[in-house]
């Protein structure tokens, strides 16, 4: 009774999978990428700081705002005398102080421009990554359900067995345990499917409905990317160093002397108005604070320089150790489709025949079916684990 309940609830569950499934779009990477990218904040928000500096680098620096005022002298308080002044003052910037506020400001858009190259990198990496987690997610389903096929059969045959009083319940329970931990395993990467297919609809949009393409056994290879151009990564500190080069202009542009301007115009004793102006410049003379800040500017170009060499040792280290260990990754995988799994197969056949002729025993024949089925998985884990090293390796050191 308890064998047709587990087995109308394992059919009941491949059922509302397949149902499922039919409802999501097999998509490739290249197109789950380019939906990502379009639909993602994150772009839209690198697309307004660029913006943003872009209007900044257009505006300048903006003058002071102009002063407009009445003033008088009042001498004769039962008439009309005394002066009357309507006055106009503007204090104006040299030249060169708007243009070192463009270039600072063209400075952080040329950052941002940047940033957004970054931020693709970021999204692409996390799509790839929650596609190849998909991908091997139905992979392990589909060794979990083959797995769960060949119990059955072991399961049948030492059922019959068993009711024919060929062999003792052992034989007959032990099938039936390794078949209960099948479908729980078909249960469990049922479970894992759905999460991964839906983590990455979440990077595709709230409204996506999309699944993976069907492919199959992966192409794997050691990834070589062209590392004599400057990484992405370390080609920010540049824009860093561009930035603080800006800003000390800046910084000089304001010890710059004002232009400073006045009209007036003024009516004496009540005649008509008399003209006037004034022109002067606005010189700082206490320059020991602007000075200090500029010394503090130049010693950040030191910083990072600094902390790029820093940056540039991690990519090092990070990048040989991938590598390593990628290439140690082909080679296992290459054993194990060369040396482990063809052996394996072979010990399987051969005492499962041994065990239908009665010349063999069911624990060697469990045992085996165990083996392959182990040697199976751990392969199957490797190769999600040379997936994500390989796209983390591209993250680093491709160049695009």
């Amino acid at each position: 009774m308890n064998n047709n309940i587990v087995m109308l609830y394992c059919l009941f569950m491949a059922y509302a999978m397949g149902s499922s499934a039919q409802q999501y779009t097999p998509i490739t990477i290249d197109k789950a990428i380019e939906l990502a990218l379009q639909q993602d904040p994150s772009m839209l928000l690198a697309d307004l700081k660029v913006s943003q500096n872009d209007k900044l680098s257009l505006a300048g620096v903006p003058n002071q705002s102009t002063q407009i005022f009445l003033s008088g002298d009042e001498f004769n308080f039962e008439g009309i005398s005394g002066v009357q002044s309507l006055n106009i003052q503007q204090t104006f910037n040299m030249p060169k102080v708007s243009q070192s506020y463009k270039n600072y400001y063209k400075a952080q858009m040329a950052k941002s421009s940047h940033l957004k190259v970054l931020t693709r990198k970021d999204i692409v990496r996390n799509v790839e990554l929650a596609y190849f987690r998909l991908v091997i997610t139905k992979k392990e389903l589909a060794l979990s359900t083959e797995t769960e096929t060949i119990y059955g059969a072991f399961y049948n045959r030492s059922k019959e067995a068993y009711e024919s009083g060929e062999s003792n319940k052992l034989s007959f329970v032990s099938s039936q345990t390794l078949l209960k931990k099948a479908r729980l395993n078909i249960d469990h990467a049922s479970h894992e499917l759905e999460i991964a297919r839906e983590i990455f609809n979440m990077w595709l949009g709230q409204e996506s409905n999309y699944d993976v393409e069907t492919i199959g056994d992966p192409i794997l290879q050691n990834m070589d990317f062209d590392e004599a151009k400057i990484n992405p990564h370390l080609s920010m500190y540049q824009y860093e160093r561009e930035i603080i080069q800006k800003n000390i202009e800046m910084q000089k542009s304001r010890l710059l002397p004002k232009l400073n301007t006045g009209l007036k115009l003024q009516s004496v004793n009540g005649d008509l108005l008399y003209f006037g102006y004034q022109i002067g410049v606005n010189v700082p003379l206490f320059r020991g604070a602007y000075n200090q800040k500029l010394e503090a500017a130049r010693v950040s170009l030191d910083i990072v320089g600094a902390e790029r060499k820093i940056k540039e040792r991690e990519i090092n280290r990070k990048t040989l150790k991938l590598k390593s260990h990628l290439k140690h990754l082909l080679e296992k995988i290459d054993f194990y489709d060369i040396e482990l799994l063809p052996s394996i197969n072979e010990q399987v056949t051969l005492q499962k025949e041994a065990y239908q002729l009665g010349e063999g025993s069911y624990v060697e024949y469990m045992m085996s079916i165990e083996s392959y089925n182990n040697l199976k998985t751990e392969r199957l884990e490797m190769i999600e684990d040379f997936y994500i090293n390989s796209i983390e390796l591209k993250y680093w050191t491709e160049v695009k």
